[in-house]
């Protein structure tokens, strides 16, 4: 007569069931995946940022056949400081940042916050607008909380200067 080795049903049944104590647990602690997607997100906004000011910049020479740009002027609906999109709602009434005029974002995903008298890293007067993604910060949050949370993309754009805007993205606090 032959022995026959193996596991019995019960045996493999408790490790069936402990496996998915296990993974159930522990698992989430050791993959948070919704740092990194707030982080992919915010990148992926500083970049459409910084194309769309350099298309409507390019598209305001054409049109404005180098005719100077003063501070402040409106084309296409959209108010520019200096040859660049503001980062701050201004001139209309919808309270919408109108460089986010130009972009087609999904508002009920993301923070925004404005600050209309900011200061460069150089100290310049700047008008800056602070993105976070909804998830990560409430609606109604102001521009220093975004700012505090080390998880956001700014957009300033220069008040007296002929610069492009500085796009600054944090990720730190994701």
């Amino acid at each position: 007569m032959t022995k026959q080795s193996g596991f019995t049903l019960i045996e493999l049944i408790l490790v069936i069931i402990l496996l998915g104590v296990l993974s159930v647990t522990a698992l989430p602690r050791f993959v948070d995946l919704s740092s990194e997607a707030n982080a992919a997100v915010l990148k992926t906004m500083a970049g459409t940022l910084r194309s769309t000011a350099n298309i409507a910049h390019t598209k305001a020479i054409i049109a404005r056949r180098n005719g100077g740009f003063t501070n402040g002027f409106d084309f296409d609906g959209v108010y520019f400081d200096k040859g660049y999109p503001l980062g701050t709602s201004f001139g209309d009434s919808d309270g919408v940042p109108e460089i986010l005029e130009l972009v087609e974002y999904g508002s009920n995903d993301f923070t925004i916050a404005e600050n209309f008298n900011g200061q460069s890293i150089s100290g310049e007067l700047t008008r800056e607008m602070y993105i976070t993604t909804r998830n990560r910060m409430a609606s109604g949050a102001g521009h220093t909380q975004i700012a505090a949370s080390g998880c956001y993309v700014s957009y300033e754009t220069y008040v007296d200067a002929y610069k492009a805007p500085e796009i600054i993205v944090d990720l730190s606090g994701c």
